[in-house]
């Protein structure tokens, strides 16, 4: 996750602490909870289920757990990056 707000931020600034960066971040989905579903500022795509005590990022059409840095290369990807 830090690599990846790395990439989309400014290379002249700090980008984890770059509110601009912060807030794309936010956006396109690397920082992402269900929650945020419906907030014109966030992506609120992300699906997540609790298995054997622990939260995953999770694939409800094909049932399965997403690796984070699976679903975050996806991201980068749809970027260009």
């Amino acid at each position: 996750i830090i690599d990846a707000i790395k990439a989309i931020g400014p290379k002249d600034k700090d980008p984890l602490t770059d509110p601009e960066t912060l807030a794309k971040a936010v956006k396109v989905g690397i920082l992402d909870a269900p929650h945020l579903k419906g907030n014109p500022a966030c992506s609120g795509k992300l699906s997540t289920r609790i298995i054997s005590g622990a939260l995953y990022a999770y694939d409800n059409e094909n049932k399965r757990i997403i690796p984070e840095e699976e679903r975050i290369n996806k991201i980068l990807k749809t970027l260009n990056i």
